[in-house]
């Protein structure tokens, strides 16, 4: 389902892509104008022939086209300037955490791993943070809560989540399902290619540490409440747990996808195609202006 979801969104950025490109030749006249930038009038209304499910108004499937790419644009600016304010105030609130006791500190530091950040609270936290080069982060909270087995596999859970830039992915999904509101189904699909990101990492936990350990810290965190950022990949994720109990039982579990956000997404897609299509023949070269050529009689 992850593979499902990468790829309908190529497929929606480029049928997007294409029917702008196509649209921008009416909307901004590419061919209706003349070197110097400036309009050819004569020529505007001549360089408009006949199109396919419009007639001779091009304009009428480019405007739509338009507005969509406009609003899109928009809303992929506005999320991603969320997403980074977000991080920014959660980067503020770990800084704001005192330094970890040494003994608990250590507990991390005798396994090695790279950018594993402990902060100095009760609450119980664990997750994956950052873009580009991702951090683990864990609470001495968590590390008193759990022992040494079950915070091994915590950490082996996590550790999966930073080789593959997790974070970065979930920011990548967020900003493009928001860019891309004409295609509801992808919410859905996220949801899932998710899913599959969490079952793996599970599965990188289990094959050093036995699915005893995984599932005794699952269920030990869990009861402990704790705290998951937004866009953030965490150890536990609530509304994902069912569906990686299934998994940790050897049974994969059923994605739903909503049947009605599946049309309506087919649809959009055709709609915009068809009007990305119905403009490209809306628009030629402008008409070469006959030269006449003017004869001066010779001085007698």
């Amino acid at each position: 389902m992850r593979r499902s979801f990468w790829l309908l969104l190529v497929v929606a950025l480029g049928i997007e892509a294409t029917a702008a490109y196509f649209a921008q030749r009416v909307l901004v006249q590419f061919a209706c104008y003349v070197p110097g930038w400036n309009t050819n009038t004569a020529g505007l209304f001549a360089c408009m022939q006949r199109v396919p499910l419009v007639g001779r108004r091009p304009w009428l499937p480019a405007l739509p086209i338009g507005l969509v790419v406009v609003i899109s644009v928009s809303l992929v600016g506005y999320e991603f300037v969320r997403q980074l304010l977000r991080l920014s105030r959660l980067q503020g609130t770990l800084r704001s955490f005192g330094e970890a006791p040494a003994h608990l500190a250590g507990r991390v530091a005798c396994l090695g791993l790279r950018d594993v950040q402990v902060v100095a609270t009760d609450e119980v936290l664990c997750f994956c943070l950052g873009f580009l080069r991702p951090r683990i982060v864990v609470s001495t909270g968590l590390i008193e809560l759990l022992d040494q087995h079950e915070f091994n596999a915590v950490l082996a859970h996590e550790a999966s989540h930073q080789r593959r830039r997790d974070p970065l992915r979930l920011l990548v999904a967020a900003v493009a399902i928001r860019g891309l509101f004409f295609v509801p189904v992808l919410p859905d699909l996220a949801r899932a290619a998710r899913i599959t990101t969490e079952i793996e990492a599970d599965a990188a936990a289990v094959s050093r540490h036995g699915h005893s350990d995984l599932i005794r810290a699952l269920k030990s965190v869990l009861a402990a409440a704790p705290r998951t950022p937004v866009g953030a990949s965490a150890m536990v994720a609530p509304d994902m747990m069912n569906e990686r109990v299934q998994a940790l039982g050897g049974e994969y579990p059923r994605v739903v996808i909503r049947r009605h956000r599946l049309v309506v997404s087919i649809v959009a897609l055709g709609l915009l195609l068809t009007l990305g299509f119905a403009v490209p023949s809306g628009t030629r070269a402008p008409p070469v202006l006959p030269v006449h050529r003017i004869v001066i009689p010779p001085h007698s």
